[in-house]
């Protein structure tokens, strides 16, 4: 399947389901496919997997910062 396709895919998932289900749905694929990666086989894969999980949790700090930065989560 290529990249195209599975775009395609998604957005025909997000017009049957909800933003959020469609994040969560990604986030569990995403850590499934983490946890399957093949570390054990060589160096380069575990320096790949940091470098993927690194650049995850700096987009994701960014994100956090520019959308939910003046949000309080005890005022809910």
């Amino acid at each position: 399947m290529s990249r195209e396709e599975v775009k395609e895919a998604l957005e025909n998932f997000r017009e049957e389901a909800s933003s959020i289900e469609v994040m969560r749905f990604l986030r569990d694929e995403l850590v499934d496919e983490m946890n399957d990666f093949p570390v054990e086989d060589s160096d380069s894969n575990e320096h790949q997997l940091n470098m993927v999980i690194r650049g995850l949790e700096e987009d994701l700090d960014l994100i956090e910062n520019r959308k939910l930065g003046d949000w309080d989560p005890e005022s809910v």
